[in-house]
């Protein structure tokens, strides 16, 4: 619905009924704050000393990191090396991606379902941590459920 930019602060917050399509997953949530990556200067970006930048600035731009707040749903869809697709769906109240590793990092009784499989939070401490090549790891109090193939939905 509305945005705020920071441009000194390499900030952006998102609010109202956010959409983002990345082509490693979708997310929904009701608010969104990019941390963008900043310029550095060239003479300390080369090892430089000190004072002895040169004026030219190199720049890295793109996403850093993101935190998602508010009814959050994060779909990934990953091709197995069997050819079938599974997907997985995370809700949670956060969630914190760095860009750098991929990394979803679920809060605030996350709960991920994983194909037919489903692992639920049971205290609000657990986190779980969806990762780029479609695997999850969990930190925390949670409970699995693993269901036979040929059970129904």
């Amino acid at each position: 619905d509305g945005v705020d930019f920071d441009q000194k602060a390499r900030q952006a917050v998102f609010l109202g009924h956010v959409t983002v399509k990345d082509p490693e997953f979708d997310l929904v949530c009701d608010k969104l704050t990019a941390f963008l990556k900043g310029d550095k200067p060239a003479g300390v970006a080369n090892g430089a000393k000190p004072g002895s930048e040169s004026p030219s600035k190199q720049k890295s731009g793109g996403l850093e990191r993101a935190v998602a707040e508010g009814n959050v749903v994060i779909t990934q869809d990953k091709l197995d090396p069997d050819g079938s697709l599974t997907k997985s769906v995370g809700k949670s109240a956060r969630a914190d991606y760095s860009a750098t590793t991929g990394e979803m990092v679920l809060s605030g009784n996350p709960e991920v379902q994983q194909g037919i499989n489903t692992c639920i939070a049971t205290d609000s401490s657990t986190r779980m941590f969806m990762k780029r090549e479609g695997k999850m790891r969990v930190e925390g109090p949670s409970r699995m459920i693993i269901r036979d193939q040929g059970e129904s939905k």
